[in-house]
Formats: C-alpha cells, sequence, structure tokens
C-alpha cells in the first residue's frame, strides 16, 4: 500500500465523496498528510532517551518534558516535510481541479475536452487555431498535467531537501530486527534523512523461504530495498545505490584512496566476519555436524572477535577522528558498528578492543545509530516482552 503513488487515489476520492470542493481537499490532504504524520513520528523516535530521564530525574512532569523536551526536538522534522509537504499539496490541488471539478477552471478543462476543443483539434478534424489571434494555444489540461507530473518527481523546479523527499517517497525495506545488515540499511537511510517502511521477515522462524517473500528476493535472504518497484539486494549494494541517487550526505568519500580505504573497512565485516555467523551457517552446523547450542555460539564468538581484533589493529595505525574517516560517519562506521552489535548478541566484553569501543561509543550517540540497533527495533521488544 505504502508503495502506491498517494494521487493515484484521486479517483477512489471522488467516488466516495463526489465531484466537489470536498473531494480537492480529502485529494491534497491525503497527499500531504502522511508525509508529515510519519516524519513528525520519526521525529519524536530518534529523541534521545537520556534528556528525557534526565527531566524526569529533575522532577519534571509529562507535560513539562513534551514543552520542553518532545516538542521542541520534532520541530526540526515537522518543518523539514512542511516544504516538500508545499509541493506535494500543489500536486493534489491539481489533480483535484482535473477530476473533481464542479465548476471554475477545472470544469471549463472538462468541457473543453469533451468538445474535443485542444490544441490542433477542433471536433471536426480542423485545427483549432486556424485563423485566430495567437496562433499558439497549448492544451491547459496539457500543460496543468505536465506540471503535475514534473513536481510528483522532483518535489518542485530544482533540488534540494524537495528533491530528497520525493527521491525518498515509497521507499521500503524487508529486514529483520536481529539481522545486522537490516542494520547497516537502516543507519544509511536515516543518515540521509530518507523516511522507508521496514517489513518484518522472520529469518529466524524460516520466513524467507515462503515463495511470497522469495518472489522478492530469489536469495531469500534480508535486507531487499524496493525504491520505485525496483529492487535492490545486499546491503553495501543497497547503500551505494542510496549515495547515487542522494550524495549527501556522503557516506563514499570522493577521493578514489578514501573511497578504497572506507570499503576496505566495510567488507572486512560484510565479507569475511559477518558472514561465518548467519543463521544459515549456524543452521548448517547443526545439520552437518551435529553441533548443539555450546559449540555455535563458541563459533560465533570466535569469528566476531576475530572481527573486532581487525578493526583494532587497523584503526590503530590511523586512528578515528572521531569517525573512521574524518568529522563525519561514513560507510566504514556504520559497518564497524554493526561488528559491535554482533558483539552486543554475545554479550562480549570490548575492553581488549578500546579503540573499536570508543569509535562505536560515538556513533551509537547518533540518533541514526541508535534508533536504528537491533535492540531498538519493535520486534526485539516485542520478542523480550514477557521476559
Amino acid at each position: 500500500m505504502n508503495s502506491i503513488p498517494r494521487i493515484a487515489l484521486a479517483p477512489i476520492i471522488v467516488l466516495a465523496f463526489g465531484i466537489g470542493d470536498v473531494s480537492k481537499i480529502v485529494t491534497s490532504w491525503i497527499v500531504v498528510v502522511f508525509l508529515v504524520f510519519f516524519n513528525t513520528f520519526e521525529g519524536a523516535r530518534s529523541i534521545d532517551g537520556g534528556f528525557i530521564n534526565a527531566a524526569r530525574l529533575l522532577g519534571a512532569s509529562e507535560w513539562q518534558i513534551t514543552r520542553t523536551v518532545v516538542i521542541p526536538s520534532t520541530m526540526a522534522w515537522v518543518f523539514a516535510s512542511l516544504s516538500p509537504a508545499i509541493s506535494f499539496a500543489l500536486i493534489g490541488v491539481i489533480v483535484g481541479e482535473f477530476i473533481g471539478a464542479e465548476r471554475g477552471i477545472g470544469r471549463l478543462i472538462i468541457e473543453s475536452e469533451a468538445r474535443g476543443e485542444s490544441l490542433g483539434h477542433d471536433g471536426r478534424g480542423h485545427r483549432a487555431d486556424v485563423g485566430r489571434r495567437g496562433a499558439f494555444r497549448p492544451d491547459p489540461a496539457i500543460a496543468g498535467l505536465s506540471f503535475a507530473l514534473a513536481t510528483a518527481q522532483y518535489g518542485r523546479v530544482g533540488c534540494g531537501d524537495e528533491q530528497r523527499w520525493a527521491i525518498a517517497m515509497g521507499i521500503q525495506i524487508y529486514g529483520f530486527w536481529r539481522s545486522i545488515a537490516s542494520f547497516r540499511v537502516r543507519v544509511a537511510l536515516k543518515l540521509k534523512g530518507m523516511p522507508f517502511e521496514e517489513i518484518s521477515v522472520d529469518i529466524l522462524s524460516g520466513e524467507q523461504f515462503k515463495p511470497d517473500y522469495e518472489a522478492v528476493n530469489a536469495e531469500r535472504v534480508v535486507p531487499t530495498f524496493i525504491h520505485d518497484g525496483h529492487s535492490v539486494f545486499q546491503s553495501l549494494a543497497i547503500i551505494e545505490y542510496l549515495e547515487d541517487i542522494q550524495q549527501e550526505p556522503r557516506l563514499i568519500p570522493k577521493d578514489p584512496r578514501e573511497r578504497a580505504y572506507a570499503r576496505s573497512l566495510a567488507l572486512m565485516t560484510v565479507a569475511d566476519a559477518h558472514p561465518l555467523v548467519t543463521p544459515r551457517v549456524r543452521n548448517h552446523l547443526t545439520k552437518a555436524f551435529g553441533a548443539d547450542a555450546h559449540p555455535i555460539e563458541n563459533w560465533g564468538k570466535h569469528w566476531t572477535t576475530e572481527g573486532l581484533a581487525i578493526y583494532e589493529r587497523i584503526l590503530a595505525r590511523r586512528p578515528p577522528e572521531p569517525f573512521a574517516l574524518g568529522v563525519e560517519p561514513s560507510l566504514a562506521d556504520i559497518c564497524i558498528a554493526g561488528q559491535v552489535i554482533g558483539a552486543h548478541f554475545l554479550k562480549l566484553e570490548l575492553s581488549a578492543y578500546p579503540i573499536v569501543a570508543g569509535l562505536a561509543d560515538r556513533c551509537f550517540a547518533l540518533p541514526a545509530f541508535a534508533t536504528s540497533h537491533p535492540f531498538e527495533q519493535p520486534g526485539y521488544k516485542a520478542a523480550n516482552a514477557g521476559r
């Protein structure tokens, strides 16, 4: 449902509310309400719980917390959504005028179209503009529809935040709360400020092997990234795709040497350490070698600590400042943080890896990382609600 352009609901709205002002208002409203609501909701979710706990410790009431912490923290998200919302509201107005008008310009367009009165055609096979002043008379319906489509594609004429939100409309992720690869994609999307819908695929119970998901991803793994009906698999490929369609803020440097370094750090976990501890590998250990929970846990600890040790050695040669490639988090930091999450799953101490631990702390101090952590996902909270 979320992948359907909201404007495509306009004919249904006309059927429900009839031709008139009400259908126009509803069309404009439904185009923008989800954008503003979900952006505001994401802003509320991103609030650092430490601020709220500190306010409670100081004796603040719930209303005071809402007024001094929640509302100020979400206002930036609200205002960020208003600019693209205006563009999308304009689309709703134009389309509503086309299909829901009982008077005014929209009605004139409908009547003119019904009589064939458009440029180059008068309903009788003759040019409608022959012998008239102002020979070029563009069809209002075609001109208006072209403008609406251009606005829908780019948010408005030009670039910037509106284009970013136009690109982000309709992004879906098939993921799982415990999936470190899904974590990487969540962080990348949030760092770039691109809203998305995540659809859970329980890879522990085998939902990835069901025919309906296999139709989405033949590899039968998560995450799967869907954008405007186009599917991308593998977290690293997804992040590079995001970098191509929304270049700011950059996660992969432009400089060839820095870009190679970032990808090298990323591949240490994506290609080396993480694939050895995935559910399908653990399941194969059980089926092929009869391994029970204890040796499988030791297997996971071994390869997770191997990955941490490699990162510690590499980062010792080029210390983070404060992140792996400089002042802003990058693809490398996302992947290193994912390796640390593997240690969180196994309850491993990080004292032997102080550089990695310090980098991870700085990453998880950022809302994009903190809110993407598996332990912050609804699936984790639901699975551990009774514990």
